[in-house]
């Protein structure tokens, strides 16, 4: 028994049968008990030491210097968590593999984990963060073995995974991805006339590439194969039928194993609108009335815009009352009805060079000769018809 809480018990016990003594017995208040006798049990014969006073400097003070730790309150059910291992200094080792180390803008890197170890903390308990070297970062779960990422910019890129342990301890793998932009372009012209002519022409086409879609911008999209090479295209009226004015941009998409890059800005186009109307005349021969004299049938095209691009000639005559065409297999075709004249009635289209134009009329025979001719321009702008006729007598 701890004798600090005995022995005023004893005490307490020891003097209150001495008052009950007094009160009861109705002895002198001098009087002394009576001696104890061997082997008697009277708690009054005990001798008790005092009990020992907190502010007596003779009681020793508590050692300051004892560590032992106090008993645990089993009643505490708060989970502090695993602790960490001071012996434990060793990192995680990881790995993982990128699908590629050359890519285009626009396309994504593919990212699979490889195998992770520790020497205390489980595989799967080892957080992962992959920084992708462009300033984004993603958090790695163990359970998913690939994650993507698309680059929008070029450069060229450090991949990184860093491993971290229960214990803090951490560790780095890295890889490099190069991202460039695919291919080459060059306009024959950069301002345009509407329904004008020009070329693109694509160069610098990597290897492996398996297509090229053209956006031309105006809602037409052509695919082209993956290679240099030039292409024809002209702008005029949209693909919902609107017609083409100002700046067109268009771009181009490359394909390979990889999938696709980003939409390239091929370039800007300005296209001018044109108002003029082509001029188109045909020339009279000074011996107008001589078959010889129309062997040829000729006359001039002019236009102020976008320039001249086609013209489109007729011919036909009357040989008493029978009326014939000039056919496009260039002989002379009989037309009784709309239906043979529809048939034969064609125009001839010919180029003009330097402001001229000419046809070549085969089996030119007497009667009266019409020629008839108009002008198309490069923005499709047809002119007035202009009309020459003649009565042939002789050969």
């Amino acid at each position: 028994m701890n004798s600090r809480l005995t022995r005023p018990l004893l005490a307490f016990a020891i003097s209150g049968a001495l008052v009950a003594g007094s009160s009861l017995v109705g002895g002198p208040a001098s009087a002394e008990p009576a001696a104890p006798q061997p082997g008697s049990t009277d708690a009054a014969s005990v001798q008790e030491e005092p009990t020992p006073d907190a502010t007596d400097p003779a009681v020793p003070a508590p050692d300051p210097t004892d560590t032992e730790e106090p008993t645990p309150d089993p009643t505490d059910t708060t989970d502090p968590g695993p602790e960490p291992d001071p012996a434990d200094t060793a990192a995680p080792v990881g790995k993982f593999a990128l699908n590629s180390r050359a890519l285009w803008i626009g396309q994504s890197v593919s990212l699979t984990q490889g195998a992770v170890t520790d020497d205390t903390t489980p595989a799967e308990q080892v957080t992962r963060t992959a920084t992708w070297g462009d300033g984004t970062s993603t958090t790695l779960a163990a359970d998913t073995a690939q994650y993507t990422h698309e680059y929008t910019a070029n450069g060229k890129f450090t991949v990184t995974v860093t491993y971290q342990d229960a214990a803090g301890n951490s560790s780095k793998a890295t890889s490099t991805v190069t991202i460039t932009t695919p291919g080459k372009f060059k306009f024959s012209k950069t301002t345009v006339w509407a329904h004008e002519p020009f070329s693109v022409t694509f160069s610098n086409v990597p290897n492996g590439t398996t297509k090229i879609v053209f956006d031309q911008g105006d809602g037409w999209v052509v695919t082209l194969k993956g290679k240099n090479q030039s292409a024809w295209l002209y702008y005029y009226t949209r693909k919902n039928g609107s017609y083409i004015k100002g700046s067109v941009t268009s771009r181009a998409t490359f394909y390979n194993k990889y999938g696709a890059s980003s939409a390239i800005v091929v370039g800007k186009v300005t296209v001018k609108a044109d108002g003029w109307k082509p001029t188109t005349t045909v020339k009279k021969p000074k011996n107008s009335n001589r078959i010889k004299s129309w062997k040829y049938a000729t006359g001039t095209a002019k236009d102020k815009g976008s320039g001249v691009y086609r013209v489109a000639v007729f011919a036909s005559r009357q040989t008493g009352s029978k009326f014939y065409c000039y056919s496009s297999n260039n002989t002379w075709k009989l037309v009784k009805t709309d239906a043979q004249a529809e048939k034969y009635c064609v125009a001839h289209y010919v180029k003009a060079k330097k402001g001229k134009w000419s046809l070549r009329l085969k089996g030119v025979a007497k009667g009266t000769l019409w020629v008839d001719a108009s002008t198309q321009d490069v923005s499709s702008n047809w002119g007035k018809f202009a009309t020459v006729k003649a009565k042939i007598t002789r050969s």
